[in-house]
């Protein structure tokens, strides 16, 4: 967790390429020891870096698996409502604003 916090961190500092690293550590790190909340995070963080480098398919690629371990953890509200924030997030940058979502 602490690879998935420092990235959202460096992300709030505007430094994506820094950020990505740590997020990348931590989605490995998670996915090694098995753990969804870890990945969920990385995931999460992972998907609005993705979107600041206009990497927009990566980013809802992120969001949407960060989105579908938010609903399988018994109860984090707070994984839950910002993986949704991260793909509508990367929408808007595409440009793709619906509302039929």
């Amino acid at each position: 967790m602490f690879y998935s916090w420092m990235g959202l961190g460096l992300q709030c500092l505007e430094k994506a390429k820094d950020a990505q690293r740590y997020l990348t550590t931590s989605l490995e790190i998670g996915e090694k020891i098995g753990n969804d909340k870890v990945i969920g995070y990385a995931c999460t963080w992972m998907s609005m870096t993705c979107s600041d480098l206009g990497l927009l398919d990566d980013a809802l690629n992120y969001g949407s698996r960060a989105h579908e371990i938010a609903k399988r953890i018994r109860f984090d509200p707070f994984l839950f409502l910002f993986s949704l924030r991260a793909v509508a997030y990367a929408y808007c940058m595409k440009g793709d604003c619906q509302d039929d979502r």
